[in-house]
């Protein structure tokens, strides 16, 4: 099980409409099994870590980020379950993983040592998305983002702290 949680997170804009997607399915009577996080892309997720030195390790990758800008032009999905926003520039991103791997790799629970890291943005988890895919294909144009911060939450959800990407 997982202690923290690092996540990139957007603009304004890009929530607002991020979010406008997962109202549409809502309102379409299509439901979603996630947690109700922010918009964000997943760094990774952490175990058997102090806060301190979490903070601490994470205080001197955040000093050599700059906010990233995204293109999410595709919607994909993972197995039928889960639907979510690709990135069609993710080279940035590939590298800040990169660096958290680096500095905080045997934190990482061991479920994703195993996996690709493919970065996204998840809109949806269902038993099954094809109804939500019909729904927001139909109507769906790219959508342009910042990601301008960072934050650390815990595992019950509360915030621990956020950063400001500069």
């Amino acid at each position: 099980m997982w202690d923290y949680l690092i996540f990139l997170g957007f603009d304004k804009n890009a929530n607002t409409q991020i979010e406008a997607l997962k109202v549409k399915l809502y309102e379409n009577d299509v439901f979603s099994s996630a947690k109700s996080w922010p918009p964000h892309i997943t760094i990774d997720l952490y175990q058997d870590i102090q806060l301190s030195e979490l903070i601490s390790i994470v205080d001197k990758i955040v000093d050599q980020l700059k906010p990233i800008d995204l293109t999410f032009k595709n919607l994909n999905d993972f197995n039928q379950t889960v639907l979510y926003l690709e990135p069609a520039n993710n080279n940035e991103l590939q590298s800040i993983k990169q660096v958290f791997d680096e500095k905080l790799g045997i934190y990482t629970i061991l479920d994703n040592k195993r996996e690709e890291y493919i970065p996204h943005v998840t809109l949806l988890i269902n038993e099954d998305i094809t109804k939500a895919k019909n729904i927001l294909t139909n109507s769906f144009t790219p959508i342009h983002a910042k990601a301008t911060h960072l934050f650390i939450f815990a595992k019950d959800q509360t915030l621990v702290k956020s950063y400001e990407l500069n």
